[in-house]
């Protein structure tokens, strides 16, 4: 490898602030962002899916849950 990309890691914010910082990183010439989750389980899946959904297809989304999910409560 010549190079390798680093990532920009996103704090835990709201829906709104995430996709905000998240714009703004990929104008800084970010592409692959982490973010920061484990407060809300189902907030956190919506965050995701409106990442996906206003990123381009490239951006690379990592995930820090910050050990903040319970194994025995995420299954349905």
């Amino acid at each position: 490898h010549n190079s390798m990309a680093t990532s920009i890691t996103s704090g835990i914010k709201d829906i709104s602030k995430t996709l905000e910082e998240a714009k703004k990183c990929l104008l800084d010439g970010f592409t692959v962002l982490k973010v920061k989750l484990g407060k809300n389980f189902e907030e956190d899946l919506e965050k995701l899916l409106k990442l996906r959904e206003t990123l381009p297809k490239s951006t690379i989304i990592r995930v820090d849950p910050n050990q903040g999910y319970d194994a025995s409560k995420l299954f349905i």
